[in-house]
């Protein structure tokens, strides 16, 4: 969940509105979802794809 926050925050949503998706999705923040560009959700895309091989790789 820590790392989801974070990749909405990287992506420039405040904590708030990361917490919010997080927890209830993009419908929880009014008009976002709409504003955002391509390259926006080609960049979310990404760092999740990445945070969930994180999450994936054995632990050491």
């Amino acid at each position: 969940m820590r790392e989801f926050e974070r990749a909405m925050r990287e992506l420039g949503y405040s904590q708030r509105e990361a917490v919010a998706i997080a927890l209830h999705g993009f419908k929880a923040i009014d008009g976002t979802v709409e504003a955002m560009t391509h390259a926006q959700i080609a960049e979310l895309a990404s760092l999740l794809e990445r945070n969930l091989n994180l999450l994936k790789e054995p632990q050491s």
